[in-house]
């Protein structure tokens, strides 16, 4: 991952971009369960994202090449599989196959920032808000 910031920029205006290549989706698990009641499964080729904003917002783009890429949902108390939830959520997320010619699908980023937490949160809200939109939208590039 590469950031970069001006310290003395008032606005707190930043540039990240980062990639990650060959990772099996599980070996995420251990910081999906507590922070999202999800666990992943499949495995992700390529991951590639750039977004920039400031102390109020930020926006950017992401793009991913995966394989058989599924999320099941836990229950509240993360000791079981919510079915019904996993099923739904699953309808909505493309497995992969749905690509273009390179396999590569594509997303964007939008997040605002909670500014009673830290600047990491900030900066995993908006790769999140990136694997959401290429998981579940429609993978084009715009």
């Amino acid at each position: 991952m590469d950031w970069s910031f001006e310290p003395q920029n008032e606005s707190d205006a930043f540039l990240v971009s980062g990639r990650l290549l060959n990772m099996k989706a599980n070996s995420i698990n251990p910081f999906l369960s507590p922070n999202l009641r999800a666990e992943a499964k499949g495995a992700v080729e390529e991951l590639y994202f750039t977004f920039s904003g400031d102390e109020v917002s930020a926006s950017g783009d992401m793009k991913m090449k995966y394989r058989d890429f599924k999320f099941v949902i836990l229950q509240k108390d993360r000791t079981g599989v919510n079915k019904l939830l996993t099923a739904i959520g699953n309808i909505f997320t493309n497995d992969g196959s749905n690509a273009d010619p390179k396999g590569y699908r594509y997303g964007t980023i939008y997040a605002q920032r909670d500014p009673t937490k830290s600047f990491f949160n900030y900066l995993w809200q908006n790769v999140k808000e990136g694997v959401i939109s290429t998981l579940t939208g429609n993978g084009e590039k715009d």
